[in-house]
């Protein structure tokens, strides 16, 4: 006489398998490409500030802000890290460097770029990249502006840390080198 359990067993063992199968694909995220912890999307148009001042070996001194305004131009592409949006931005840029004596430039430009990203990712980061993802400029001043990284959540829309370098100049009297300004940027919305 064969064992009841036995033939019990085997009948509940495709059961089993196909639930275990069943439990297992449900943790399975091929589906979506999209974290599910991104805090809320951006804001269609918003404003980014930055302030960063600071103090060289000499006693030179700089002091720098910029000012800008991201606009949205279309609608969010999500990817495996989180949510891409095409922006443009225009706004204003500044810079100035006193020497111990108080001698000295101050630089102000406005600026505008057509092509802008901004990247919500997972779970609390955002970046702007103003332009292409490979530095382009000469000067360590706009190459620090042209990429912002920093962090995000239900308080603020987005923050980080700038260094204000120099603008790499020496002529025409005008020479920004040396003095290097650690600041923050924030985005207001």
């Amino acid at each position: 006489m064969t064992p009841r359990h036995g033939s019990a067993a085997r009948r509940l063992a495709p059961i089993v398998v196909a639930a275990v199968v069943q439990l297992l694909g449900g943790c399975s995220d091929r589906g979506s490409t999209a974290p599910e912890s991104l805090p809320p999307p951006l804001p269609v148009s918003f404003h980014v500030r930055g302030e960063a001042a600071g103090t060289d070996a000499c006693g030179g001194t700089a002091q720098c802000t910029f000012h800008i305004i991201v606009e949205l131009a279309g609608e969010p592409r999500q990817t495996p890290t989180g949510r891409v949006y095409a922006r443009r931005m225009g706004g204003e840029a500044s810079r100035t460097v006193l020497a111990p004596d108080g001698s000295g430039f101050a630089f102000f430009a406005d600026v505008f770029w057509p092509d802008v990203e901004a990247r919500l990712l997972a779970p609390d980061g955002i970046e702007l990249q103003i332009g292409p993802d490979e530095p382009t400029e000469p000067s360590r001043f706009w190459r620090n502006v042209q990429r912002l990284a920093g962090t995000r959540n239900s308080q603020i829309a987005g923050a980080g840390p700038w260094v204000c370098a120099p603008f790499d100049i020496w002529e025409g009297g005008y020479v920004d080198t040396v003095t290097i300004a650690q600041g923050n940027w924030s985005i207001d919305g």
